[in-house]
């Protein structure tokens, strides 16, 4: 077995973590392995580099100056150079960005590695109310779980004539 060192893209190189690696690991078990140590959901959209591009953050505004004014074209710029999720900080806000319909599946699956939850932080919290809202609450109580099994079916295409 041999230490290498990981680290996700959009984290600092000093965030590498060591991961003992079998010598006759194929990539696909190289994927799982990285997969189960980071806590990804799908292996399989798991690439490798050997060096990463960072975006560059300048002070308070971060990389606004990246992204703006052209957002369309500039996102897209990212997106060819670093892969299906791109990372941008903006005045303090961390906001993740793909361009893939599969990993939007996943972050919208609410799954056991995504959820619904609105944070102190957001302009919602003080309307927040768990009991009277499907939009307004969070989604790992018994109320918004009931209300979700009923609700995506009403709103279907087979429902809205």
């Amino acid at each position: 077995m041999v230490a290498k060192h990981f680290y996700l893209p959009g984290e600092a190189i000093t965030s590498a973590r060591p991961i003992e690696v079998e010598t006759t690991v194929d990539y696909q078990g190289l994927q799982i392995l990285i997969a189960d140590q980071f806590a990804i959901v799908d292996p399989n959209a798991i690439g490798f580099q050997q060096y990463g591009r960072f975006l560059v953050l300048l002070p308070f505004v971060e990389n606004f100056f990246e992204i703006y004014p052209d957002d369309l074209g500039n996102h897209q710029r990212l997106f060819d150079q670093s892969g299906s999720i791109i990372q941008t900080k903006n005045m303090g806000w961390t906001v993740y960005h793909t361009n893939d319909p599969k990993l939007s599946a996943i972050a919208f699956a609410e799954s056991d590695f995504f959820t619904k939850k609105i944070s102190e932080a957001h302009p919602l919290y003080l309307i927040k109310n768990q009991q009277a809202s499907v939009i307004l609450g969070d989604t790992d109580i018994p109320e918004q779980r009931a209300a979700h099994r009923s609700l995506p079916p009403a709103l279907g295409p087979k429902a809205v004539v």
